[in-house]
C-alpha cells in the first residue's frame, strides 16, 4: 500500500518575468523532498511572456504545478488606487483557491499574501505557514503601508508559524506587530555550489582599452534608494586597476543620468553598466569579479534589517569575493568578524571606494578573503543550510515526525 504524499500549497504575488529568491527556494526544495507542490501565483504581464510562452515553468523543479491567476484589473493604470484594486482582486482570488482546494499546510509569503490565507485556513482547520521575505509596510515603494503593518498586527499573533529572512526583522516582528513566538529565522543564502573563475569582463575592459586588471562587482537592481549614486561618485576615487561593473535592470531615463554622474566626476572610464541577465547566467559572471560590493541606503527598516535577506551577499560569497557593504545591524558579524571584507557608511563615496582599495590593494590578502568567503558559502551560509530549518517546521506542521539525519 502506497502512502499518499502530503500536499503543501504556496501563495506568492510575483507576476515578474521570473521567479527568484527564497520563494524559488522552497518551492523546489519541497518538490524535491517529495511533497505534492502546489504554486498558486499572479501570471506575468504580456511583456515578460517569451515568444508567448511564460517563463516559471522553466525554473521550478519537476512535478511542481503552476496556477497562474490573470488578473481581471491587471491592465489598469499604475496609480495608486488602482494598484490597491489589484491587490484587493489577487488576495480575494488566493482566499477561494485556498479554501476551495485540499492541502496539508499552506505557506504564504508576504503578508498581502499572508492575511487571506489566514482566513481560509481558519475555516478549514487547516495549518499556515507565514513566510516573511519582507518587512512588507517597511519598504518605501510599497502603498498603503500602514495597511500592511496593521494587518501584520493581527496576523502575527494568530500565525501558526513565521519564517523570516534576518534576525533583526525577526525581532521586529515580536516587539512591533506581536507575533506569539520569535519567527524561525534562515538566511536568503543560494543553493551550494563550485565556484568556477570566469573571465566574462575581461573581453570588455581590453575592448574599453581600459588599464583595470580587478573588477569590483555591483549586481542587482538599479535604482536611486539602492545607493546608485554613491558608488558612481565613489568610482573615481578607485585605483586605476579597478574597474566597477553595475549589472541588473535599470530605467532608461535613470541609466543616462548615471551615466552623465560618471563622466562629470571623471569616472566614465572606470564605470561600466551591463543589463540584466538570465539568473542561470548570473552567477558566471559573479565569478569573474574580484570583488562584490553593496551600498544600499537605508530608507525604512526593510533595508536597514537585511543582513540575512539580501541574496547579494550570499551569492558574492559563494563565488569567494571579497564584499563592501552597508554597516547596519548583522552585517559587520558576517562580513568583518569573518574576515570577508569591510562595513562602510554607504553614504560615503570616498569610505566605499577607501574600501575597495584597500581590500583589492594586496593580492595575498584579497586570496586569503576568498578563500574564507567560499569556505563559509560551504560549511554555513548556502540555502540547503537554510532550507533544514523550514522543512522541520513543515514537517512539525503536518503531525510528521522528525527526520533522522538532514532534512
Amino acid at each position: 500500500m502506497t502512502t499518499k504524499r502530503r500536499k503543501i500549497w504556496l501563495f506568492n504575488q510575483c507576476g515578474q518575468k521570473y521567479l527568484a529568491g527564497a520563494f524559488l527556494k522552497t518551492t523546489n526544495a519541497l518538490a524535491e523532498a517529495g511533497y505534492e507542490v502546489v504554486l498558486s501565483i499572479m501570471a506575468p504581464r504580456e511583456q515578460y511572456l517569451v515568444d508567448g510562452r511564460c517563463l516559471y515553468n522553466d525554473q521550478v523543479a519537476e512535478g511542481v504545478q503552476i496556477r497562474a491567476i490573470e488578473l481581471v484589473t491587471r491592465n489598469l493604470p499604475k496609480r495608486k488606487p488602482f494598484q490597491a484594486l489589484k491587490l484587493v482582486e489577487l488576495m480575494a482570488r488566493q482566499f477561494c483557491r485556498a479554501l476551495s482546494h485540499d492541502a496539508d499546510l499552506c505557506i504564504a509569503f508576504d503578508i498581502p499574501m499572508a492575511f487571506p490565507i489566514l482566513l481560509a485556513t481558519r475555516l478549514k482547520r487547516k495549518k499556515q505557514l507565514y513566510f516573511a521575505l519582507e518587512l512588507y509596510g517597511e519598504q518605501t515603494w510599497v502603498p498603503m503601508r500602514r495597511l500592511w503593518v496593521w494587518l501584520d498586527k493581527r496576523v502575527c499573533p494568530r500565525a501558526d508559524a513565521i519564517v523570516a529572512v534576518d534576525e533583526m526583522r525577526a525581532k521586529h516582528m515580536c516587539e512591533a506587530y506581536g507575533a506569539r513566538a520569535t519567527p524561525l529565522t534562515v538566511r536568503n543564502a543560494p543553493p551550494y555550489h563550485e565556484a568556477v573563475r570566469e573571465h566574462r569582463f575581461k573581453p570588455i575592459l581590453e575592448k574599453a582599452g581600459s588599464p583595470a586588471t580587478m573588477v569590483a562587482l555591483y549586481q542587482g537592481q538599479i535604482q536611486r534608494p539602492r545607493g546608485m549614486d554613491q558608488l558612481i561618485a565613489a568610482a573615481q576615487h578607485l585605483d586605476d586597476h579597478i574597474a566597477l561593473f553595475l549589472i541588473g535592470p535599470c530605467e532608461p531615463d535613470y541609466l543616462s543620468e548615471l551615466q552623465a554622474t560618471a563622466r562629470r566626476v571623471g569616472a566614465a572610464g572606470k564605470v561600466f553598466f551591463l543589463p540584466a541577465v538570465p539568473p542561470h547566467e548570473l552567477a558566471a559572471y559573479t565569478a569573474s569579479a574580484d570583488l562584490g560590493v553593496m551600498v544600499r541606503l537605508k530608507d525604512r527598516l526593510n533595508v536597514y534589517y537585511s543582513a540575512g535577506a539580501t541574496n547579494k551577499l550570499y551569492e558574492y560569497l559563494m563565488a569567494g569575493l571579497p564584499v563592501v557593504t552597508p554597516n547596519y545591524p548583522g552585517f559587520p558579524e558576517v562580513v568583518e568578524q569573518e574576515g570577508v571584507g569591510r562595513c562602510v557608511d554607504p553614504t560615503n563615496p570616498r569610505d566605499i571606494a577607501l574600501a575597495i582599495n584597500e581590500l583589492l590593494g594586496n593580492r595575498e590578502h584579497a586570496e586569503a578573503m576568498r578563500q574564507r568567503a567560499l569556505q563559509l558559502a560551504r560549511d554555513r551560509y548556502n540555502w540547503e543550510t537554510s532550507f533544514e530549518q523550514i522543512h522541520a517546521l513543515c514537517r512539525t506542521l503536518m503531525g510528521e515526525p522528525p527526520r533522522q539525519g538532514h532534512g
